[in-house]
This record gives C-alpha cells, structure tokens and sequence, in this order.
C-alpha cells in the first residue's frame, strides 16, 4: 500500500469511527490501533532501558524483533506523515507512563528542565510523525519543545550500508551553536531507533548534554525480513 494511504483512509473516517490500519477492524477513536492490535503491541512493550554510545539511556516503547516484522512494519508506516493529535497524544501518554515506570530513584529527588527536541523533518516537508509526538510529549509533560536540528541532505537511511550511515553528517542546529546545559534534560524523539546513527548525531549537534536520553516508538535492530 503506498506509504501513509491506510492512514489517511483512516483520518477520512475519523468522524464516524476509526479504522484500524493494520487488521481494519473498529479502533476508539482516540486510538490508533484496534483494541486487539493494541493488545498484541503491548504485550510487546520494552520494559527496559537500552543503553547506547557513551551510556546514553534509549526508552522505547515497543520491541521491534524479526518474529514480529509484519506488524511493526504496517505499524510504522501508518503513521508516517503525521496525523490526528489525539493519536498522538495517546503515544505520548503511554512513552511518558514507561518513562515513569522506568524512572531511577535518584529522579525522585532530583529536578532538571526537560527540553524535548524531535527528529527533524526534512526540508519543506510538513509536520511528521516524529515531531508530532514530540510535540505531545511536551505538551502532556508540561516542558519545553524545541525542534532546533534541520537536515543537511535530503537522502533516506533507509537502504543505506550500516558504514554509510556512521560516516555521514546529515544534522546541524539551526541556531548554529551548541545548546548543551548540565541543569537540563534533553530529549530526542524519534520514531525508530535502528543504527542509532541519528540521535548519536543529534546529541552531538546539540554539544553532547550531560543528561540526554533517546525516545523512540519502535526499537528495532536491523533485520533481514521478508522481501
């Protein structure tokens, strides 16, 4: 199916009732998946924080393995293009509701400004689903949004070699200094987290903060599947 169409079906209809746009069944209207698709996501939560390059923490919501390729796949590419606040609202209730699961007790007593800073979209392109859930994040959460990286190249990584994904420098801060401050907590979202190649740059963009977290929807190491 062309990329976002199932979507955009689903946003047409919205006003009588929601579709799903993996199985197509009836969804609530405030979520995107149905409840048995939403059922089958859940039950494959990452629970856990992922550690990435120079400690830095990686929350996502959902685990994103070989056996299950299919349904993320059609997941992901649903929501590309952005949509529906309310789809995303309920995203980023259920990424902060993990984020507080996951707190360490040390957060309890310490308090750092968040300042939440979404993949950037590339250029001339609308609101994407990426800054679309940052956007609510930061909302619900009552922090700061600051979507201060732009896109040097308008290439996909998509089918590039994992080397060529390192090698490249594709993010710079559009105020074209660094932002780092060590009384805050910044926080890159993201839909997908593969190489990590993005948010390693996004975090050096951004003067490699001393508190940095990487948000992600899907956690999804490179996977052969089906062609």
């Amino acid at each position: 199916m062309i990329e976002g169409l199932d979507h955009w079906i689903s946003e047409q209809v919205s006003g009588y009732v929601r579709i799903c746009p993996i199985c197509f069944r009836k969804a609530e209207h405030c979520r995107f998946l149905c409840q048995r698709c939403a059922s089958f996501a859940a039950q494959r939560q990452y629970r856990q924080w992922a550690r990435f390059q120079e400690g830095i923490p990686v929350l996502s919501l959902y685990e994103w393995n070989e056996r299950d390729h299919p349904f993320f796949q059609e997941y992901a590419t649903s929501l590309k293009g952005g949509g529906s606040a309310q789809i995303y609202e309920s995203l980023a209730s259920d990424m902060l509701a993990l984020r507080a699961h996951l707190k360490k007790c040390a957060e309890l007593t310490v308090k750092r400004k968040w300042v939440i800073v979404p993949a950037p979209r590339r250029s001339g392109a609308l609101p994407d689903h990426a800054e679309e859930l940052a956007f609510q994040i930061a909302k619900l959460a009552r922090v700061s949004f600051l979507p201060c990286l732009k896109r040097r190249g308008e290439g996909s990584q998509k089918r590039k070699s994992l080397v060529s994904r390192w090698a490249q420098n594709s993010l710079e801060l559009k105020v074209g200094r660094e932002l780092a401050n060590d009384q805050t907590l910044y926080i890159f979202v993201d839909d997908v987290i593969t190489t990590g190649s993005t948010a390693l740059l996004a975090y050096k963009s951004l003067g490699k903060p001393k508190h940095f977290e990487i948000w992600t929807l899907f956690n999804r190491p490179r996977l052969r599947g089906p062609n």
